[in-house]
């Protein structure tokens, strides 16, 4: 058997190693399937899954608000409650003294407005933030924006 491998090196001068031939491996424990697992996606799902009404309730909970201005973008901890308050909590961005906010579902539309009161060394301030979102479903292309 090795003069099979010193003439096989001797034919392909190009390749840098050649290993001699040993017996068969024993597979244990591998599983062969004929066909691939069925993939599912988050969107077939919804496709599959009968309409919810979405109501009110279908929006409390805990949030986590990205907001962008220019090169400047802040996240802030945001909880909407059944009562229609939304609470504000921690946020990477400039800190604020005071807050209130309020939400509500039109049935189309989701409402958020956001006031947050600031503190400098010498004034206060207040802004007011009105946020207006289409709620569609998973599988639904979103509106298309036009205009500037």
């Amino acid at each position: 058997m090795l003069s099979t491998v010193l003439a096989a090196l001797a034919l392909a001068p190009q390749a840098s190693a050649l290993l001699a031939p040993r017996a068969p491996v024993s597979v244990r424990g591998v599983s062969l399937c004929s066909s691939p697992p069925e993939l599912s996606y988050a969107a077939d799902k919804a496709k599959d899954a009968p309409e919810e009404e979405i109501t009110d309730a279908s929006f409390v909970g805990q949030y986590e608000l990205e907001e962008r201005e220019d090169a400047d973008s802040a996240k802030t901890l945001m909880e909407l409650t059944a009562d229609g308050k939304a609470l504000l909590g921690s946020t990477d961005g400039i800190p604020f003294a005071d807050s209130k906010g309020r939400w509500e579902y039109d049935g189309k539309e989701l409402i958020l407005e956001l006031t947050r009161t600031f503190e400098d060394v010498k004034s206060t301030f207040s802004t007011t933030r009105v946020f207006i979102g289409d709620v569609i479903a998973l599988n639904d292309v979103p509106p298309q924006l036009q205009g500037a």
